[in-house]
């Protein structure tokens, strides 16, 4: 689990959310967030900047929660990262797993 209060989402840049323990695959599950001002939200890999899931635009303040199949991350110690279609500040809950 990652909790996010308050994380500053850029649209030109990537913030990097959390990475897995040493050798291990980061999988995003899903989770429940909301933004401030609307906005998308792109999750990726952090390293390969390849998009794992896309939120529709999201209304101000209000929770969104999401289900993702197969958001595997590209490799071992890749980090999770966040993509704003704006600039906006995002608060609530990623669910994760590691694998091997």
């Amino acid at each position: 689990m990652i909790d996010l209060n308050g994380v500053a989402v850029p649209s030109s840049s990537t913030a990097t959310l959390g990475g897995p323990t040493s050798g291990k695959v980061f999988c995003l599950l899903g989770g429940t967030i909301s933004v401030n001002p609307p906005a998308s939200i792109a999750f990726i890999d952090a390293t390969t900047f390849k998009v794992k899931f896309r939120t529709p635009i999201l209304l101000a303040n209000t929770p969104y929660t999401f289900v993702v199949d197969a958001g595997y991350l590209d490799a071992a110690n890749d980090s999770i990262g966040a993509v704003g279609s704006v600039s906006c500040t995002m608060t609530g809950t990623l669910y994760i797993s590691q694998q091997g």
